[in-house]
Parts: structure tokens; C-alpha cells; sequence
């Protein structure tokens, strides 16, 4: 490794992995012509990413791999090398203590070092995802599937998990009788002289989404005249709680925290999993790590379907310890929820297709399905 890459490798990992490119000039000492030729052949490796800010304007360079260095002992501790890393993203939730598996794997099979970082939602995951602050992102098929359509630069290549989302609603508006309930004539919302619609918390385009769209075509909800969307699923408890919303769409471990803390108040009107073959969340991939490397990430795939299969089949309760600490949810609670969860090894276009539509939306299904899983077939 030259020592230009090695200068600006060491000063991207001080501001954090990414810089203006000006500022790598000048922190640097090197000349503006021999930064932008060794940027352009690390670009070329894989190892950053450039992005212009605008016409006339600054670009912006980012690591792909987190650059950390370490001694190198078959040169004696003379050499350095850099040690490659790799970032997933993905929303806080008890649906994903096999990633915890992943990171060792992928350690062990291909020298990378997980960089995980947890999310409040989907979107956020996404966001980072399209502008290459992640290499990998876990979120809502849904939330991935439209930042595909509206031309994010992401491929959706793997199944993330099924289930645990729940639809939690007031006792006060609901009546349970089976799996349905009977609406009570409300002052707040609709018109007049019509039945009111309960004010329901969800994330936008997400599955909870997916699922309480769901719940209106099956007629477990009536049409909805407002929903409450929030940006985390502490802002839905703290909602419901105050009695400011009737009812959330909720992912586990949050819907089973709202019951416990509410049982007086609240019941779980169906589960996800209750309506029909879906798939909750998904893996995707930035177009950078897609097009910079196809042969490993094809490993990569392998190695993250090797731990979903893990998940599914060993006793889940050996990845809770160190997932509770990752994310902070006490063992208890993610020993009792994650009989919640599946986890399945095929992305079906169809299925997801079918999915969509029981949800009321339409989109040119199969091929616009398709065509974003297509790295996945």
C-alpha cells in the first residue's frame, strides 16, 4: 500500500470514515492532481466512495470498509495492514439475534468485521443505505421496495425474518369476539353519521404498515380516515399510553412491552402471521458494495442465509445473551418473544406480490417485484 492510500486512509478513519475530498488535499499535504489519481484506483478497489455535492461543489468521500489498522506479523510489526470492515444497518427490534452469528462468520469465512448499528426504523436503515453510509441494511421489505422504485441505488438479495408484528388496539373501542372485533360509534373522525375510524400508530411504508392495511381489507379495522405515524416504536407506546392513539401496529419486543405495561387497557387484535404467507423484513445491499465486488458478495449472501438457518433450526437462546447486549432488551423478554419469528430461506416474488395487494397496493406485480429481487434468484 502506497503511502498516499495510507495517509488518506488514516484520515478518513479520523473524521469517521468519510471527508471532503478538498479537505483530504489538504490535510494530507499531497498535491489535488495525486489525491483525486489514487482516490480514483481506490474507488476502483472498492475501498471508497466519491459523491459530488453539486455542480461547481465539493465531493464528498466515503469508506467503504471502516479503515482500522493493525500490526502486521509476517513483516515482523515493520508492515501495516488494514483491517476491512464492513457496516450493516438494522431497526431495533428481537427479530435478528442471528446477526451476532453473521458477524462471527463473516470474520471467520472472510476476514470482515461487522460494523453493526441499530436504527429506530426502516427508513432511517434505507436512507443510509442509498448514500453508502452502509454497505448492507435489514429493514421492512416494503420500505426497501420503495426506495428501489424511486431509483435508490440498493438490491434487495435475501429474506430477513416473518411474524412478530402485531396489531394492538384498545379495549375501550373494541369488543373481541374470535379474531374480529365490532366498532363503537366515536366522536373523533369520519363524517357525519358515520361509524369513526380508531386512530392507529404505525411507520410509514413498513410492514406494520403492510399490516394494518392488511387489517382493513379484512375487515378487522375499519377504513381508516387518520394513522398516526411515528418515527419509533417508543413513540407509539408513549402514544398509546396517553391515550393519544386507539391502537398500534407494533413489532415485537415493543408489542408485547405495551401489553404488559397495559394489559388493563389493551389487546392484541392479529398477529402478521395470522393473515396470510408475508415476509417482514429483508437484506439489502448498496449498488457500490454490488458492483465493487459480485464474488463476495455472493459469500456474503451465503454466509447471512447459513445464519438465518442457524437461527431457525439451533436453540435460539445461545445468540440471546449477546444480542441483549447489543441491543439492550433483557434475555427474558427476547426468550419470550422470539417464538414470534420465522425464518425463511427464498425471497418469492409472488408471494411478496400477493402480499402488497392484500395490503391494497398496487404495483406492476410480479416484474417490478422481481426486477428488485432480482439479485436474490
Amino acid at each position: 500500500m502506497g503511502r498516499v492510500e495510507q495517509a488518506l486512509l488514516e484520515i478518513l478513519k479520523e473524521s469517521g470514515g468519510k471527508e471532503y475530498q478538498a479537505a483530504l488535499v489538504s490535510k494530507s499535504g499531497f498535491s489535488r492532481s495525486r489525491v483525486s489519481e489514487v482516490l480514483s484506483k481506490m474507488e476502483k478497489e472498492g475501498l471508497v466512495s466519491r459523491s459530488p455535492l453539486g455542480i461547481g461543489k465539493n465531493v464528498n468521500v466515503m469508506l467503504n470498509f471502516k479503515g482500522e489498522w493493525s500490526k502486521d506479523s509476517r513483516s515482523g510489526g515493520s508492515r501495516k495492514k488494514i483491517k476491512r470492515w464492513i457496516r450493516l444497518g438494522f431497526t431495533n427490534a428481537a427479530e435478528y439475534p442471528y446477526v451476532v452469528e453473521f458477524k462471527r462468520l463473516l470474520k471467520d469465512r472472510l476476514d470482515l468485521n461487522a460494523d453493526l448499528r441499530i436504527y429506530a426504523n426502516g427508513i432511517e436503515v434505507m436512507r443510509d443505505l442509498s448514500v453508502f453510509r452502509l454497505d448492507l441494511g435489514i429493514s421492512p421489505i416494503l420500505t426497501e421496495f420503495m426506495f428501489y422504485s424511486i431509483g435508490a441505488p440498493i438490491k434487495i438479495i435475501a429474506p430477513a425474518g416473518s411474524g412478530g408484528s402485531s396489531l394492538v388496539v384498545s379495549k375501550e373501542n373494541y369488543r373481541m369476539r374470535g379474531s374480529r372485533s365490532k366498532r363503537r360509534k366515536k366522536e373523533v373522525g369520519g363524517g357525519e353519521g358515520e361509524e369513526a375510524g380508531p386512530l392507529i400508530a404505525s411507520t410509514k411504508l413498513s410492514t406494520m404498515e403492510l399490516l394494518m392495511r392488511s387489517c382493513v381489507k379484512k375487515t378487522l379495522l375499519p377504513k381508516l380516515s387518520r394513522v398516526a405515524y411515528s418515527s419509533s416504536p417508543s413513540e407509539m407506546i408513549h402514544g398509546a399510553s396517553s391515550r393519544l392513539v386507539q391502537g398500534a401496529c407494533m413489532w415485537e419486543p415493543y408489542a408485547s412491552i405495551l401489553l404488559a405495561r397495559r394489559s388493563d387497557e389493551f389487546s392484541r387484535l392479529a398477529r402478521y402471521s395470522e393473515l396470510g404467507e408475508h415476509i417482514c423484513c429483508a437484506l439489502g445491499v448498496s449498488s457500490k458494495l454490488e458492483s465493487s465486488s459480485p464474488a463476495n458478495l455472493d459469500k456474503i449472501r451465503k454466509i447471512f442465509l447459513e445464519s438465518l438457518d442457524k437461527m431457525a433450526k439451533l436453540d435460539r437462546t445461545k445468540l440471546i445473551e449477546p444480542y441483549s447486549a447489543l441491543t439492550g432488551f433483557a434475555p427474558k423478554l427476547l426468550r419470550q418473544v422470539s417464538k414470534e419469528y420465522t425464518y425463511p430461506q427464498e425471497l418469492d416474488p409472488s408471494m411478496v406480490s400477493r402480499q402488497f395487494e392484500r395490503a391494497g397496493l398496487e404495483v406492476p406485480a410480479p416484474y417490478s417485484v422481481k426486477d428488485a429481487l432480482s439479485s436474490a434468484l
